[in-house]
């Protein structure tokens, strides 16, 4: 891949066996702490045989992926990841993405899947933000810059296909136009769709999506219906400035094989 140092915000590889500190091996090696629950597990949990995955068999690492309780605030058992500087992960104007493993665990009995963030960044007043995560049975990547008192979104949907304890690679490419906002869906490295948006407030390539929130993994909003599950990620890779392309969302998938 050609991107710098810079383009590189973050990479994560979860290959710390214990402890609330998450190792960023990126250039800028950004700082990254476990928050409430601490609920670490060990690898290589990627194998033949799991429903829906075909891609590589194994890990490289024993201890190369994490699992985390995720829910709405004060519930017992939420952990989630944040970067403790607020800069971290700011897109500002710039194109973006992300692409990571991601292992779902959740229970019927317990509580239907609603809504989760992979990923997110909000400020303290809420406004602008990015988000991505599914819900229900999409996933979706969303952008709210609140410019004159209207929301400019985008929603980008595919059926998810995620089964538990079944591995799946995705990734979202955010790329900034003056007329809409591209968003690409990656599955197991193959393109599945994409999406342009277009709100009510163009050019969207001027519209910073800087705030002081902390970026973070696995939290959900705040005011959110309380969710639960327990799932397990491992190799978040996230960009600022740079579009991961075809090629290279495949080598990222095939990295791990």
């Amino acid at each position: 891949m050609s991107y710098t140092g810079t383009q590189l915000a973050f990479h994560l590889p979860f290959d710390e066996p214990t402890g609330i500190n998450i190792r960023d091996d990126g250039p800028e090696n950004r700082n990254f702490t476990l928050e409430g629950y601490l609920a670490r597990e060990t690898g290589p949990y990627l194998y033949p045989g799991l429903y829906g995955y075909t891609g590589p068999y194994t890990f490289t690492g024993a201890s190369q992926c994490t699992g985390l309780s995720i829910g709405g605030q004060g519930l017992t058992g939420t952990a989630y990841i944040q970067a403790n500087s607020s800069t971290t992960g700011d897109v500002s104007t710039g194109d973006f993405c992300l692409a990571c493993w991601i292992a779902p665990r959740w229970s019927i009995q317990t509580a239907l899947l609603n809504n989760y963030n992979i990923c997110s960044k909000y400020p303290d007043e809420f406004f602008p933000y990015f988000e991505f995560g599914l819900e229900d049975d999409t996933w979706y990547c969303y952008t709210d810059f609140f410019t004159n008192g209207h929301f400019d979104g985008l929603f980008t949907q595919n059926t998810h296909t995620l089964r538990e304890n079944s591995w799946m690679h995705i990734a979202f490419t955010v790329r900034r136009e003056p007329s809409g906002i591209l968003t690409k869906f990656y599955m197991n490295g193959i393109l599945h769709n994409s999406s342009m948006a277009r709100g009510p407030h163009p050019p969207y390539n001027t519209k910073s999506l800087s705030n002081d929130g902390k970026f973070k993994i696995f939290k959900v909003q705040e005011h959110d219906v309380l969710e639960f599950g327990h799932h397990l990620i491992t190799d978040f890779w996230f960009f600022n400035n740079y579009l991961l392309s075809d090629s290279e969302v495949y080598n990222l998938y095939k990295v791990l094989g």
